[in-house]
């Protein structure tokens, strides 16, 4: 007579036995997703989509995500990728795509060493995708521009290293320049972000999440998740759980942005820390062209480390302004008539039209009010197609807007002629009584980064400031 089996054995047979069917049923919805989606039946990425790649995923196509998961720096670019991308807002002649190349090093910037070169003064550019050079061809970039103007004032002394990166905040920055521009031993490096700090939010800050995924449990979770992508049915479930939460309506609340106005002011103390013992200047650069408040907390930053502050968002409005004083003198008009309190907004255009002028306000109802070119204030000519209006604003507030043509509903946004009446909507804060820009675009390519033309007045003005720099003046010596 056969001994009865122990129980214990009896329950790892059991055991064994469902685990071989779970495998088999998990392996048979494994190759059933395979076959719908190489059938076409359903869409899924090869990888985890991350940043810049779920605006263009569709339009780039799987073999060319720009970005990869990082366990470091969240996300990095990958390495040679070549790729068109669309442009987010497009304006009269301007081009409606810009290439994207990357190097072996996974940066938009020509190949370089990590040795320097001999007597040569290396600039790294720290910074988001103003940096990388968002909606323009690679040279022109400020970078670039800005390789190009410090080599036509010393030829062969300086290298510009472009290490932008669209998307990353300042902890990411902080975290790029411990982790890598160091080891490029800079002899300057400009450090500009801050709009994506304030302008996402997320369920962790940026810092959190580098910090969990450098701890033993992040770094186990990190690569659990890469290995799991490689299954179609994680990526299927991974698709179809937001579809689930919404409409459970339990959706996760993002309850904080990646940082804070502290945490910038921080991050640039940190960054001025780390090149301190080599004595490598930093400049800080205001690049929030969107306006979300991240330019006072660099400024900080710069005050308490001791670093030069450079405000290209002042900069770019400054041009603008003495722009629209020389169009105004072309036409014959006085300065528009500027009130405390309140915006004046003046556009020329040069067709027969009725224009309305659409703003956007934070915690405001959408409001559109029709322009006047008739004469009465605060318009100064009657029927010169100078359109006029003015509208009441608070100190400090941002404004978006937008120049509609026609005279009533539904209007027309897009407009391409001379003047740049366009179908971009601008930001425009209070700031001297109001603002007067005769439909300028601000010499940006969107609401958020510069146009060519913008990024050439960028590196004009870096250019000088890195020539002022005590540093570099006597390394040219």
């Amino acid at each position: 007579m056969a001994e009865p089996t122990p129980p214990r054995r009896r329950f790892g047979a059991r055991l064994r036995a469902a685990l071989w069917k779970n495998l088999l049923v998990l392996a048979l919805l494994e190759g059933l997703v395979r076959v719908a989606a190489g059938l076409g039946w359903l869409s899924l990425p090869p990888i985890e989509v991350s940043g810049f790649d779920r605006g263009h995923a569709e339009h780039a196509g799987d073999a060319v995500r720009l970005f990869a998961p990082d366990l470091d720096l969240i996300v990095r670019m990958r390495p040679h990728v070549a790729a068109d991308y669309p442009r987010a807002v497009t304006y009269g002649e301007a081009p409606r795509s810009f290439h994207v190349e990357t190097n072996a090093r996974g940066y938009r910037t020509p190949p370089f060493e990590l040795a320097k070169p001999p007597g040569v003064i290396r600039v790294v550019c720290l910074g988001d995708s103003s940096t990388f050079g968002m909606n323009v061809e690679a040279d022109d970039s400020y970078p670039r521009r800005l390789a190009a103007l410090l080599d036509e004032r010393h030829p062969g002394r300086f290298e510009v290293i472009n290490l932008g990166v669209p998307g990353y905040s300042s902890r990411q920055g902080l975290e790029q320049l411990r982790r890598e521009a160091l080891g490029l031993a800079p002899d300057v490096v400009t450090f500009a972000f801050g709009t994506n700090d304030l302008f996402w939010h997320r369920p962790l800050t940026d810092d959190q999440v580098i910090r969990l995924n450098q701890s033993r449990a992040g770094r186990l979770i990190f690569w659990t998740r890469g290995a799991l992508d490689h299954l179609y049915l994680y990526r299927l479930m991974r698709q179809a759980l937001p579809l689930l939460v919404q409409r459970s309506g339990d959706a996760p609340q993002l309850s904080t942005t990646r940082s804070t106005p502290e945490g910038i002011s921080e991050a640039v103390v940190a960054a001025q820390a780390l090149l301190a013992p080599s004595g490598v200047p930093l400049l800080v650069l205001n690049t929030d062209f969107y306006q979300v408040g991240a330019g006072q907390p660099l400024r900080d930053g710069a005050a308490r480390a001791g670093s030069r502050f450079v405000d290209l968002v002042e900069h770019l409005a400054d041009e603008r302004t003495r722009r629209a004083r020389e169009l105004a003198q072309q036409l014959g008009l006085p300065p528009a008539p500027r009130r405390d309190g309140h915006l004046t907004f003046r556009v020329l255009a040069r067709e027969p039209n009725f224009v309305h002028l659409r703003l956007r306000r934070y915690m405001r109802p959408e409001l559109t009010v029709a322009m006047l070119d008739n004469g009465m204030p605060p318009d100064q000519v009657a029927d010169d197609r100078v359109w006029t209006v003015e509208v009441e604003a608070d100190p400090g507030e941002v404004v978006g807007y937008t120049y509609l043509r026609g005279l009533k509903p539904p209007f027309t946004k897009e407009f391409h002629d001379a003047s740049g009446f366009t179908d971009i909507e601008r930001r425009a804060r209070l700031r001297d009584g109001g603002v007067d820009v005769f439909g300028d675009p601000l010499l940006l390519s969107d609401p958020t980064h510069p146009n060519e033309e913008g990024d050439r007045l960028i590196a004009a003005r870096l250019a000088d400031e890195i020539l002022r720099l005590p540093q570099v003046q006597a390394r040219l010596r």
